[in-house]
């Protein structure tokens, strides 16, 4: 693409591709790792649930 030396250099960034498959793998990125980390509250909230229910089971438990 070529730059028109007389157009503002905000305008010519704008109608710039260049870099734009860097922007796609950080905002790809960027959203596995949202992702991952809602995951992981996720599970990690129910953590202490499950590990409370293991405990009764095996106080109860006899043998």
């Amino acid at each position: 693409m070529e730059h028109d030396i007389c157009q503002p250099r905000p305008i010519r960034f704008l109608r710039s591709e260049e870099g734009a498959v860097t922007v796609d793998w950080i905002v790809l990125t960027a959203a596995l790792v949202a992702l991952g980390m809602g995951a992981a509250f996720y599970v990690g909230a129910s953590v202490p649930e499950v590990a409370d229910r293991v405990s009764d089971y095996m106080t109860d438990y006899s043998y």
